[in-house]
């Protein structure tokens, strides 16, 4: 018998495919009134929610959508927008990330917010599931992987995980490995066997940026979702992401999301009702 080769998985495709992510960075079932509402501003996650009652309005681009009850929405990384609560709002949240293996948020690829189809059965498993334990927080991550995939074939989504120089592809995967503002360039560019200016070079021609700005970029994403989504203490933060002078951290943190950690902190509690 002759067996004949398509469509096959190479070693590197696997890779990259086997080095997604899917994080589920905070979630709950929220009800609120119509003295809710606000901008968001927070471009490091993608939003998935489920209207169980009332609706609300997303507001952007000029335009004003309704989230009605009973239906399911994504709002994509990137994606800046005001929201409120005519009146009364029951829904369930996620704030979530598909992250490539290079690092970038893959749901980055939907360009404007979208309702998704998802079948009554599928939706009664996430409800069903929808608690701290493990077991059932799995399911969960295992239905919203469902929910994605099945929204990305709805609307022609084409899932690109981008592609760079070997080295820059070197150089992104140690600074995700070993993040920490006290890299240097010069290290950087040593573990990816290339000379500090060729990687300079490739870092601008490729992804419009220098090799200190994306670090700091990636430090100081990395301790935004720490501040809003842990409870460890701010300085221990600074301390684990290499500053170490913590009036700096604060300092490039104001300077980024202009807040400070703290008022990051204060305004992101878990008590929170978020968007």
């Amino acid at each position: 018998m002759k067996f004949i080769e398509t469509n096959v998985f190479d070693t590197s495709s696997c890779e990259k495919i086997n080095n997604i992510r899917l994080i589920l960075l905070n979630g709950a079932r929220a009800k609120v009134d119509s003295s809710w509402g606000g901008k968001s501003n927070t471009l490091e996650f993608s939003r998935l929610y489920y209207i169980v009652d009332g609706k609300a309005n997303i507001i952007y681009r000029g335009k004003t959508i309704e989230l009605l009850p009973k239906r399911w929405y994504l709002i994509p990384t990137g994606l800046t927008f005001d929201y409120s609560c005519p009146e009364y709002l029951d829904h369930y949240f996620l704030h979530i990330k598909m992250i490539g293996h290079n690092g970038f948020d893959l749901l980055q690829a939907f360009p404007c917010l979208v309702e998704i189809s998802v079948n009554e059965a599928t939706t009664q498993k996430f409800l069903n599931s929808f608690s701290n334990e493990l077991s059932y927080g799995l399911r969960v991550r295992n239905t919203v992987w469902q929910i994605l995939l099945d929204a990305i074939d709805e609307y022609s989504v084409k899932i690109k995980d981008m592609r760079f120089s070997e080295c820059v592809e070197t150089a992104i995967k140690y600074i995700n490995e070993n993040l920490s503002i006290s890299l240097t360039v010069d290290e950087i560019a040593e573990h990816s066997l290339v000379s500090k200016s060729t990687l300079s070079k490739a870092f601008r021609a490729e992804l419009s940026t220098s090799v200190c700005e994306y670090l700091s970029d990636r430090v100081l994403t990395e301790a935004k979702l720490h501040i809003e989504y842990e409870k460890t203490p701010i300085g221990n933060i600074s301390d684990s992401l290499g500053f170490s002078d913590r009036f700096y951290f604060s300092r490039k943190f104001k300077q980024k999301y202009g807040i400070s950690p703290r008022e990051c902190r204060k305004r992101s509690s878990f008590s929170a009702i978020k968007f």
